[in-house]
């Protein structure tokens, strides 16, 4: 398999960590054939900083500063669309920090696959979760989202996205879908790239933690991270209050559904519309069908 793997790192003033993950990203084991980084209008005390680590790194490091803020998906759309030229992308943000093997680790999974580049590809992985000084707070992710005990499917992935955009690297075929990436919904690009891999190719998952996710307050997802436990009484409340359940999901698969239902598969499009019709039942069915699906999935 061509090796080639294009790194986008998309930044926006993200002075404070930003050089720990470049650095993680530098000093792969497998070398990147790109650094591609593409700055969404900072300050311009940040893209000083940006263009001292261009100077530093010479051509291992491509660097676009955006003269328009685009946002967080519309810079990420832009940035897969400007690497046509690599068999592989993988994303990355700018406060996290690689593992050393990270990219060797998944090359070699893809490889052991021999999975159909043709055809949409997308692999993932566990993260553990340190905190703004690099102190580990959890050994797993998933883990701590409690999607570690089921099977990861399009069954499963209907009910919470558990594929973050930071651990992702995916093929060409799966990047041309990136055009159609909603910005006016909450769900963010990562839901959309895996939804197209398990509908349209293949979704390859690594359990082993390959990146250290820095938990902080300026995270664009997962804001509201806690080890503490909530007690029965104070989850059943929130089953039977939240009316909003789904509603993320919901508009999400909608769209997806309007896009691509002439080139879905019967089975897939069966999945999809079962999905949207029980998301409009009440919030406690709702957590009933979830939990019957994900018991039915359990490894």
């Amino acid at each position: 398999m061509d090796r080639k793997i294009a790194v986008i790192m998309i930044t926006y003033n993200g002075e404070r960590f930003f050089r720990q993950q470049a650095d993680s990203i530098l000093n792969q084991s497998l070398s990147p054939q790109l650094f591609y980084i593409q700055d969404d209008c900072s300050k311009a005390s940040f893209q000083r900083e940006l263009l001292a680590l261009k100077e530093q790194s010479g051509d291992k490091i491509e660097l676009n500063l955006l003269g328009a803020n685009l946002g967080v998906i519309g810079n990420v759309k832009s940035a897969i669309a400007s690497q046509k030229e690599t068999s592989l992308i993988a994303l990355s943000d700018q406060d996290d920090i690689w593992k050393e093997d990270k990219l060797l680790t998944i090359v070699k999974r893809i490889e052991q696959e021999q999975k159909d580049m043709n055809r949409p590809v997308l692999v993932y992985h566990d993260a553990e979760v340190i905190d703004e000084n690099g102190n580990k707070i959890l050994p797993s992710f998933w883990q701590y989202l409690g999607q570690n005990w089921y099977q990861h499917r399009l069954e499963t992935f209907l009910f919470g996205n558990f594929i973050t955009g930071s651990t992702t690297v995916f093929n060409q075929a799966l990047a041309t879908y990136a055009k159609t990436i909603p910005e006016d919904l909450k769900t963010l690009h990562d839901a959309w790239l895996g939804l197209c891999a398990f509908c349209f190719g293949e979704v390859i998952q690594i359990k082993e933690p390959l990146n250290l996710y820095r938990h902080h307050g300026n995270n664009v997802a997962f804001k509201k991270l806690s080890t503490e436990k909530n007690s029965a009484t104070k989850k059943l409340v929130e089953w039977l209050s939240d009316k909003n359940f789904l509603e993320e999901e919901s508009q999400m698969i909608e769209r997806f559904v309007n896009i691509y239902e002439t080139e879905l598969s019967k089975e897939k499009l069966s999945i999809l519309t079962k999905f949207l019709r029980l998301t409009k039942r009440p919030p406690f069915f709702k957590r009933i069908v979830k939990y019957r699906i994900l018991r039915k999935y359990r490894l």
